[in-house]
């Protein structure tokens, strides 16, 4: 079948070639949108998901800093009562002063006997509210009344202070034998409690609003955020507080397409359309020669009667031009091979897993189709990746940086990247940068990516044991340090052979490798191009069958004022392809 399939294309018509390329154009583009649309509602609806759970935890870090603040006080009123409302100064001014320590948020703690403020603490910064009156304060006296009529202790605010500022007031009604006796205020320093939550990691989400004053829920007017956020797309959470409920807003973010996802889809459709058309019009070349060769045997035998001598001679140079022929179409169909084996797996993730893609709950099956494409892409981004590098050396435009490198944060790197993969493959990954000087100025980012393409590469070829990351301080000076790092594993190692081409560009340990675990064999070439640019060099220790262990070493400054170097190509003549 593969064979008369063949025939057909080396027969295909140029006119219809064109026509074919077209199709497999739209084909591949058709399949480039739906898999940026089902990426954009994947993005979308974790985007969903991940608002609401912020929300809820909001939610729920708030009403307990609200209960645990507010309650505090409480113990107060059973007080008052036991002593059946009779309290001195002297007595209850320590009582409050220990309840004011232990309250984070509190900025002060009333009691109003018949509704007057009568004993408050701390006094300091507090002076004008002392002998407040609640009735004849008309923005606090319908609250207060609310809560003597219920009975029951309720949040009101944010209020105005007399002495400045606002805050949010717990009272708690005090009855003596069912007879009112007066009120216990605690006044909580909303923009305090607020910035502790802050504090605690919880940053408030973009267009954040509450609104329900003096616990009045949705009917309540808005008094923290931004009022928009009430009418537009955003989640509606009831916050409970003691006597009522606060509503809040949380604008959910809004779904962003990224132009890069549907460029890189179209870049690869496009590339993946240019490589089929190359493939056909090969296969159309391949079957003109043949045929134009049948038609040069069919002449040459017509005259083999009539000149022996000549057709001796032209059946020679025959012979001679169909094998030259024929290894040139040897040579093209290993050519055309290696294409396909090179697009086969970004052509098969592309047009077999682009239908059944789905980014929310997918099914076990889903999830290994889902890895395959991840796999597939990050084999092109990788291979592009170091071929920009590659350019950009050669250009002499690469530039690094000079910034404070942080061990930890280095370290914490290369294990998102690679820790979470080989816990599952059952490999121990250790990454140990504690032997690394603090204070030192380099190129973070290019560190970072010589140690992960060294352990990329051991991921690849280890399949138990473990892979273990070290650096140890060479040298240190008052303005230097030159650093050694080591990335060991118990892989499938090296010969002394294969060590001596490894770091040359677009090498390999051999072709089986090549083809069983991928790469473009730029890699390490950019590595020693680095590790040189920083005063360095790098190389690898190895045994087959015993594992491999590649190191590297650079200069680092202590001098924060250094200014940005350049790249310079010392391998230009090496690394030109």
């Amino acid at each position: 079948m593969f064979a008369k399939l063949q025939y057909r294309l080396q027969n295909l018509p140029a006119s219809l070639l064109y026509w074919l390329t077209l199709l497999l154009l739209l084909f591949f583009l058709g399949c480039a949108e739906l898999l940026v649309f089902e990426e954009q509602a994947g993005r979308g609806a974790e985007q969903r998901v991940q608002a609401w759970h912020e929300a809820g935890n909001l939610r729920v870090l708030i009403e307990s800093e609200l209960n645990a603040t507010a309650h505090i006080a409480s113990g107060v009123a059973s007080y008052i009562v036991a002593r059946k409302g009779q309290i001195e100064s002297a007595d209850i001014t320590p009582m409050l002063a220990e309840l004011y320590r232990q309250g984070r948020h509190i900025r002060n703690i009333g009691i109003a006997p018949a509704n007057r403020l009568n004993f408050i603490y701390p006094l300091v910064g507090n002076e004008a509210a002392l002998g407040l009156y609640y009735p004849e304060v008309p923005t606090q006296w319908p609250a207060v009344r609310s809560a003597i009529e219920k009975r029951q202790p309720s949040l009101a605010g944010p209020v105005r202070m007399l002495q400045g500022g606002e805050a949010l007031i717990y009272r708690i009604p005090v009855y003596i034998d069912q007879t009112y006796w007066g009120l216990i205020s605690t006044a909580i320093d909303n923009e305090r409690l607020f910035r502790h939550l802050r504090t605690l990691g919880r940053t408030l989400p973009a267009g954040f609003a509450l609104r329900g004053r003096d616990g009045k829920g949705s009917e309540g007017e808005i008094f923290m955020g931004d009022p928009a956020a009430f009418d537009g797309n955003s989640l509606l959470l009831d916050i409970r507080i003691p006597g009522g409920n606060w509503q809040m807003a949380a604008p959910l973010p809004p779904s962003q397409g990224k132009p890069l996802v549907r460029i890189a889809a179209w870049s690869v459709a496009l590339l993946l359309t240019g490589l089929c058309h190359l493939l056909l019009r090969a296969l159309v070349r391949q079957g003109e020669t043949l045929q134009a060769l049948r038609r040069t045997e069919s002449a040459l035998s017509g005259q083999r009667d009539r000149l022996e001598e000549e057709v001796r001679l032209r059946t020679a140079e025959l012979s001679h031009a169909r094998d030259r022929a024929e290894a040139a179409s040897r040579a093209k169909s290993r050519f055309l091979a290696n294409i396909s084996h090179e697009i086969r797996t970004p052509l098969n993730a592309v047009i077999g897993l682009s239908y059944i893609l789905q980014r929310q709950q997918p099914r076990p099956e889903q999830a290994d189709k889902l890895k395959r494409i991840d796999i597939a892409a990050n084999h092109l981004l990788e291979l592009l990746n170091n071929i920009l590098d590659l350019a950009r050396i050669e250009a002499g435009k690469l530039e690094l940086q000079h910034e404070e490198i942080v061990p930890e944060v280095l370290a914490e790197t290369v294990n998102a990247m690679f820790a979470e993969q080989l816990r599952q493959r059952d490999i121990a990954f250790t990454v140990n940068l504690a032997g690394m000087p603090k204070m030192l100025f380099g190129d973070s980012l290019r560190l970072g990516q010589m140690l992960i393409n060294y352990v990329g590469n051991a991921a690849k070829f280890t399949t138990h044991g473990h892979i273990e990351v070290t650096v140890d301080c060479l040298e240190e000076k008052d303005d230097c340090a030159r650093l050694h790092f080591r990335v060991c594993d118990t892989g499938i190692g090296l010969s002394s052979e294969q060590l001596g081409r490894i770091f040359a560009p677009f090498e390999q340990g051999d072709n089986s490798t090549t083809r069983r675990f991928g790469g473009s064999g730029l890699g390490l070439a950019i590595c020693r191009v680095l590790a040189q640019a920083m005063d360095g060099d790098c190389g690898a220790e190895s045994r087959l069958g015993e594992g491999s262990c590649f190191w590297f070493t650079v200069r680092l400054s202590k001098n924060a004022e250094k200014p940005a170097l350049t790249v310079e190509n010392h391998e230009s003549e090496a690394l030109r392809v």
